[in-house]
């Protein structure tokens, strides 16, 4: 039970904290592309924190808001639940590399980073970058769509004489195919969401790493320059983050690659207790890392930090001038009732 209120309490941080993201970065004084990539990327988070403890949380472990053996569950799982949050968790992945690029671009590329933040608008831009990421994933993930199917299984009470047919799920002859699995689940998964993605993450890391350290050291900045560098700040603790939640996941591709075969020779396969644990301790950090960008920049991001005391504050003035307006009518309206009694007196006695 502690480790339910546990995650609870994560999930609860985590979709509330991406929503104030949201609300701060999306204010007028915080438009830029990099911010806005950044609200894309919260958006991604909280999709992906709902459909994890709907999926993993609530309907395997409290049976609401529909049991982990229901009909309904078996209809969402395949086509819903399963694909979508592959698509989801992908786009997260590859947004963050983007994110780190437009960073790379912005800190060790000023003057082509310039001229090209010149001659287009900024949602356009933002919108070249979201928009082959989120086709790119779903492309990758078309094939999830197919490794499952509904099949209806029909069951008897335990006299024999009752037969009840009910709906399931089970995995396709696609999903076994010893090649399907090999070259789709563990190469194609291991390289374009594991290699290939920690690789570029520390390479646009390092770099941009490095341009901060020369930029504190020989240039003379202005006001521009520093937000510039607290923004490639913020970038490298949301990766390093990032690197060190999604290290174990790495793992545990790399050992399904090299259990390739035991699955595929033997139909009772099971993982040993190391793999079965990590899992559960990877899908934990997976929702940890989706959930930690708020505390990065609020400890990191200057401007973010002012304007989110600014929007408190005056979210704390405003609560009380409404109550205030609110019980001054309530305390004005008697006494038009009353002055409006004492005019129909009037009325009636002149006539």
């Amino acid at each position: 039970h502690s480790l339910i209120v546990f995650y609870s309490l994560i999930i609860s941080f985590g979709i509330l904290g991406n929503i104030l993201i949201i609300l701060v970065l999306s204010t007028k004084q915080m438009r830029n592309s990099f911010n806005l990539l950044l609200i894309v990327l919260s958006s991604f988070d909280i999709l992906f924190i709902t459909i994890a403890i709907l999926d993993y949380g609530m309907a395997r472990v409290f049976q609401w808001p529909f049991d982990y053996n229901s009909e309904l569950y078996a209809l969402l799982f395949p086509k819903f639940l399963y694909p979508v949050n592959n698509i989801i968790f992908n786009s997260s992945i590859f947004l963050t590399i983007v994110i780190a690029y437009e960073r790379f671009n912005a800190v060790c590329r000023p003057h082509a980073y310039r001229d090209e933040t010149v001659g287009t608008s900024t949602g356009r831009r933002v919108a070249s970058y979201v928009v082959p990421t989120v086709v790119f994933s779903t492309v990758l993930n078309i094939p999830k769509f197919w490794e499952t199917e509904l099949v209806t299984i029909e069951t008897s009470d335990d006299n024999g004489t009752t037969f009840t047919n009910s709906t399931s799920y089970t995995l396709t002859p696609l999903r076994n195919d010893p090649i399907y699995i090999t070259y789709y689940i563990n190469w194609t998964r291991l390289l374009l969401t594991g290699i290939l993605p920690v690789a570029l993450l520390v390479y646009f890391n390092t770099r941009i790493f490095k341009g901060i350290k020369y930029a504190h050291v020989k240039l003379n900045r202005n006001s521009s320059t520093n937000n510039e560098m607290n923004l490639a700040g913020v970038l490298v603790c949301i990766v390093i983050v990032f690197l060190l939640c999604h290290f174990p996941r790495l793992i545990i591709n790399c050992a399904e690659f090299f259990m390739t075969n035991s699955i595929s020779s033997c139909s009772n396969f099971m993982p040993p207790a190391w793999f079965l644990c990590l899992t559960s301790f990877m899908h934990w950090l997976l929702i940890l890392n989706a959930s930690t960008n708020f505390i990065i920049y609020c400890f990191i991001g200057n401007k973010f930090k002012a304007v989110l005391v600014e929007k408190i504050k005056c979210y704390i003035t405003y609560l009380p001038r409404k109550y205030n307006s609110k019980s001054d009518e309530m305390k004005s309206a008697p006494e038009q009732d009353y002055i409006g009694l004492q005019k129909m007196e009037n009325i009636f006695q002149n006539e």
